[in-house]
């Protein structure tokens, strides 16, 4: 029996996607094995290719494209899903070189936000659930707000800045691609199908599983509020999750030509 590492983020929407994985619960004649790790090093690690499907940041895929391809199936793509921009205080940002607090190496939100903001920050990269309590604790100007943490900062005491998924459609008309779903390789056709049919099915279950499902995403999400954890799947896991459209892969593709022209891939 073939067996297949399968690496994923522990966001709500990655344990709906998995939700099959995690359980174990697939039938196939594949043997899957799973491994949650944060974003950031998921796109640390596709650079040793230490798994052989794994979830990036698509900003993260440009830079190993020799290597991963990308599936049809489990994209987190969509309109009204992009990251927040955060403060404490309303900051002109044209003020100084700010210290903006960045969820990981090589994300989508790191890629939006130099997209928009083109003048020199001073990066303070930590883990997502990280952010806030850098912009709290006054270590950083500003942070860049992704997963639970964006429908949580009001709670926090923090000011919207700008909220880069709205700057992306109005500047592209196209949804926010966020992350992907990629495989090694070295895979044949044939198998690159089975993974994606799995993967597939695996979101079918979820969907008729929602209490299943939100007991999985609470053991693995920082916020154990089940309206939180909701708003999340509902906003991440959309028709693209199911299948990636013409007009998701064209956003794929606009970020990559973008972050091209900027110099952001060097």
């Amino acid at each position: 029996m073939m067996n297949i590492s399968v690496a994923f983020s522990p966001c709500p929407n990655d344990v709906f996607i998995f939700y099959r994985f995690i359980e174990n619960k697939l039938g196939v004649q594949i043997e899957f094995e799973p491994h949650i790790h944060d974003i950031s090093d998921l796109n640390i690690f596709a650079r040793q290719k230490k798994f052989d499907v794994t979830k990036l940041s698509f900003p993260a895929w440009f830079r190993v494209k020799s290597n991963y391809t990308l599936l049809k199936r489990g994209a987190a793509i969509g309109f009204g899903c992009g990251p927040l921009v955060v403060a404490k205080k309303n900051i002109k940002t044209s003020s100084g070189k700010l210290r903006i607090a960045i969820p990981g190496i090589d994300t989508t939100a790191e890629a939006l936000f130099r997209l928009w903001h083109r003048t020199e920050i001073e990066p303070i990269i930590v883990s997502y659930d990280c952010v806030a309590d850098k912009v709290i604790s006054g270590e950083a100007d500003m942070g860049i707000l992704i997963h639970e943490e964006r429908f949580l900062f009001k709670e926090m005491g923090l000011i919207k800045i700008i909220d880069l998924g709205e700057w992306w459609e109005e500047e592209t008309g196209l949804p926010v691609p966020l992350a992907g779903i990629f495989a090694d390789k070295k895979f044949s056709k044939e198998t690159i199908e089975k993974i994606e049919d799995t993967i597939l099915h695996s979101l079918e279950s979820a969907k008729s599983s929602p209490k299943a499902v939100m007991k999985i995403a609470k053991k693995y999400s920082v916020s154990i509020d089940e309206k939180i954890l909701k708003l999340h799947i509902e906003t991440f896991v959309t028709g693209e999750s199911f299948e990636i459209s013409s007009s998701g892969l064209a956003a794929i593709e606009k970020l990559g030509e973008l972050m091209q022209a900027r110099g952001l891939l060097k």
